[in-house]
């Protein structure tokens, strides 16, 4: 889990997920200005990236890392949330160990099917991260995490009949409305076991938007599983545009050495 802060003033603003050594994924609407602001696109450096942290007193596992490329979902809608997710490529690479690894993604929307364990009706999901746990409060010091029931889609569009709900959400409740996620959640994950292993999670959503904080209507995501093929893609890019910016070795064909 990664925390993002503003470089200026070290408000809290968000989180993120890592999903490889120089990648991390979080919400769209995370990486724009406040009203007060004009809802501008921020640049790299408005950013302050901590992560390895469980507990906010205790730093001493705490990796900073610093943003090279913001990458935006081309469709993303600001005013309806759609599309809400973006990547940013880091500038250096993070270390792994027990407190800083990534989060496997799930397969694309195509390849789902009943008999994977990733976004089923009633199936358990859990949602992690530094914000409020009630809206108008203050972040947390500790990272905390609150179980979760994935909703039906039909069920998920009935509850925002009056909201622009699509195909590339999804949402998820707790079972009795005692909470869910709240401010400074977004751009957190939605994740899952896979199968009865918690040790090994899978991130099924974003955290991107909802009503209020106390649980009395679903909370919702990014579908993941709908932008792996995006993911890919930007991913891949990045690589050939990086291996083509490599100088050619000694002796090689392209070297005139």
């Amino acid at each position: 889990m990664v925390e993002m802060r503003g470089a200026a003033d070290g408000e809290f603003l968000c989180g993120a997920t890592i999903i490889s050594s120089q990648w991390l994924l979080t919400a769209a609407h995370c990486l724009r200005a406040g009203k007060d602001d004009g809802y501008r696109k921020k640049s790299v450096n408005e950013f302050q990236l901590r992560l390895g942290l469980t507990d906010r007193k205790n730093t001493s596992h705490e990796q900073e890392v610093f943003i090279e490329e913001i990458i935006r979902h081309k469709d993303y809608i600001e005013a309806t949330n759609q599309n809400d997710i973006a990547l940013l490529r880091l500038n250096q690479t993070i270390t792994f160990n027990e407190f800083a690894r990534p989060i496997c993604l799930p397969p694309s929307h195509d390849r789902l099917s009943q008999r994977l364990p990733f976004y089923n009706a009633n199936q358990t999901a859990f949602v992690i991260g530094w914000g409020a746990e009630r809206k108008g409060r203050s972040d947390v010091l500790r990272l905390k995490q609150l179980k979760l029931r994935i909703q039906r889609q039909e069920s998920c569009r009935k509850a925002f009949e009056n909201f622009t709900y699509d195909g590339s959400m999804m949402c998820a409740k707790y079972a009795e409305a005692k909470g869910d996620a709240c401010e400074g959640d977004s751009g957190g994950p939605l994740m899952q076991g896979v199968v009865d292993d918690e040790t090994v999670w899978t991130q099924v959503g974003i955290v991107s938007w909802g009503i209020h904080c106390d649980g009395r209507k679903p909370g919702v995501y990014t579908n993941v599983a709908r932008y792996v093929p995006w993911i890919e893609e930007v991913m891949s890019r990045a690589r050939n545009v990086s291996d083509a910016a490599q100088p050619p070795l000694p002796g090689t064909a392209d070297s005139k050495a």
